[in-house]
């Protein structure tokens, strides 16, 4: 019985293990690297926002100062990309390129980044005479530096639990007791007011953390029957479709959006600074401006359908089900059958998309439109991000520990 605990224990302690190294790595410094002051907890700005969720370190000194923003920006354009090519051909890409692909995309997506944050570093002139030299050395280290942020991701997805998103968790955890730490203190100096306020806040998270697990456990039911199965069984046949089909992904997902516009247009502004065309796009291309909330919100939209697609394919679907002779109940099979489940499933993207820019959306463009830099406005979406990551992580937790019960049986 001790052997068949053994998968999720070495599991957990693997994950927890490369968790401490992330860790560790987050506090090397880059030797040649003045170290700038950290920004403001509570500041609104993008740098500030990425950072709280990729690992994006503030000061720009240590070795992992670019974090996760590279490698997850490039994989969702690879998966997107990945999924609209399959649907175009008839077989899907081998993993071993789509691998190879997104590891050269996000090198590459590093090289840019690190250019940018290096331009802003300061160095120590007394570690190099050419001050160059020592710019390109640091962008190489910081592109070193996210290749060991990769290598810890895929590792803990193929060994350990949770994938990439228990580094997110990481990094959201962190920074959160930072900021809450500082507000709830804050609160508590306004004795009459502060234990309101702090009521009031606490009761928001719980019902957006509510919120986040009924509608990860709500689902559409699509009855299905069964012609091949002559028992009791072809009466309980359903397909389910969620009411919140991608999760918490487009919320997590649509930051990283922001990364590759956002540092080409810093890199275009460093090799063009009088252009005051550029200057004014990359002002507005913040989440404290209302033109940068309002990109945000239609990448939440865009998301939300994106991922649907690629986690469910209606076509695939309704040929697996003509030829495995099933069908929906009412619906005939074929195109008729795909047409109802796009009709259901962009039923559930459209429910989740609303619900996401509402409760997202909403306080960010308020803090933007009355100028706030209260991170308060974010609080939305960090506890967002926050209850999808930790309910993935239980539900793989939950299979790990279901297949250790049943193994016996296999």
């Amino acid at each position: 019985m001790q052997q068949k605990g053994d998968l999720f224990l070495r599991k957990l302690f693997f994950s927890l293990l490369l968790i401490l190294v992330y860790l560790v790595g987050r506090g090397v410094p880059v030797p040649w690297v003045i170290p700038a002051e950290h920004q403001d907890l509570f500041a609104m700005d993008l740098s500030s926002m990425i950072g709280d969720m990729l690992g994006k370190d503030p000061s720009g000194g240590s070795v992992l100062a670019l974090g996760l923003g590279p490698y997850m920006s490039t994989m969702i354009f690879v998966q997107i990309a990945s999924s609209l090519y399959s649907k175009n051909k008839s077989k899907k890409p081998p993993k071993k390129v789509i691998r190879r692909i997104s590891i050269s995309i996000a090198m590459v997506m590093a090289a840019i980044q690190g250019f940018v944050e290096t331009a802003k570093m300061e160095l120590r002139p007394d570690y190099y005479a050419g001050i160059p030299t020592s710019r390109i050395l640091t962008v190489i280290t910081l592109m070193a530096g996210v290749a060991v942020v990769i290598f810890l991701a895929e590792t803990n997805t193929e060994k350990g639990l949770g994938g990439m998103s228990a580094f997110i968790l990481v990094n959201v955890l962190t920074n959160a007791r930072k900021s809450m730490a500082l507000l709830v203190m804050q609160m508590l100096e306004d004795k009459d007011q502060g234990l309101l306020m702090l009521m009031g806040l606490l009761g928001v998270g719980i019902l957006l953390i509510v919120q986040a697990i009924v509608f990860d456990y709500a689902e559409i039911r699509l009855k299905i029957y069964r012609i091949m199965i002559h028992n009791d069984l072809s009466d309980i046949g359903y397909l389910p479709i969620k009411l919140n089909p991608s999760g918490s992904m487009p919320v997590m997902f649509a930051m990283t959006f922001f990364l590759i516009p956002y540092y080409l247009l810093a890199g275009l502004q460093l090799l063009f600074p009088e252009n005051r065309i550029i200057a004014l796009i990359v002002d507005n291309f913040q989440m404290s401006e209302v033109p940068g909330v309002i990109f945000y919100i239609f990448v939440i939209i865009f998301l939300n359908f994106a991922f649907a697609s690629v986690f469910i394919d209606p076509k695939e679907l309704a040929k697996n089900f003509r030829e495995g002779g099933d069908c929906l109940v009412g619906v005939q099979p074929g195109e008729p059958t795909e047409k109802a489940i796009k009709y259901h499933l962009r039923f559930c993207c459209g429910v989740s998309a609303a619900t996401q820019c509402v409760l997202v959306g909403v306080p960010l463009l308020r803090g933007a439109i009355t100028h706030s830099q209260s991170k308060l406005n974010s609080m939305p979406m960090t506890m967002m991000i926050l209850s999808g990551i930790t309910l993935s992580v239980v539900r793989e937790a939950q299979v790990l520990m279901e297949f250790r019960d049943y193994k016996k049986f296999l």
